[in-house]
């Protein structure tokens, strides 16, 4: 026999003394596994202990108390049930968290649009006023534009020949 008795014989422990023949096949079983002795003694003592219990009266309305529970039980599961599938369940304290800070992010989101929308509507209103500031400037000024720009970036490169020619 390669199964565990223990839990069939505790079982008829519970109920009667175990038969001369049980107790061979729990003593058999117990002599290959010694580790399980002290939990089989410690359980059959448990057994004999509640098998010695008086019987407890049973009240006349016991089955009506729990057929009772039982449709409580039922009831309750039902509600919370159909109010999981209701469509109202996002206001549930649960969705609160989440559908706030999806809330936040958006806000932030559009916030930060809005400040860079901003930015660059000041950025164009800038270059518009350059523009029109260069535009009032006289044509004389602007004649020689590029030869003054090319001393203002550095010294103009030399002109060899004209140097020799000078010389």
């Amino acid at each position: 026999m390669n199964e565990d008795p223990l839990p069939h014989l505790e079982d008829v422990l519970l109920r009667r003394d175990l038969t001369p023949g049980e107790e061979r096949t729990l003593n058999a079983w117990l002599d290959r596994h010694p580790e399980a002795a002290a939990g089989w003694r410690q359980q059959s003592r448990l057994a004999r202990a509640i098998r010695q219990l008086p019987d407890v009266p049973v009240p006349s309305n016991f089955t009506a108390r729990v057929m009772t529970e039982v449709r409580l039980d039922r009831a309750v599961s039902e509600r919370a049930r159909a109010a999981q599938t209701s469509g109202w369940s996002w206001l549930r304290p649960r969705f609160w968290i989440p559908t706030a800070s999806v809330a936040v992010a958006i806000a932030i989101a559009l916030g930060g649009w809005n400040w860079r929308t901003q930015k660059q509507q000041a950025e164009f209103n800038r270059d518009v006023t350059q523009l029109r500031t260069l535009a009032s400037v006289p044509q004389e000024v602007l004649e020689d534009f590029e030869v003054i720009q090319r001393f203002s970036q550095g010294a103009p490169p030399v002109d060899f020949e004209l140097l020799a020619a000078l010389e």
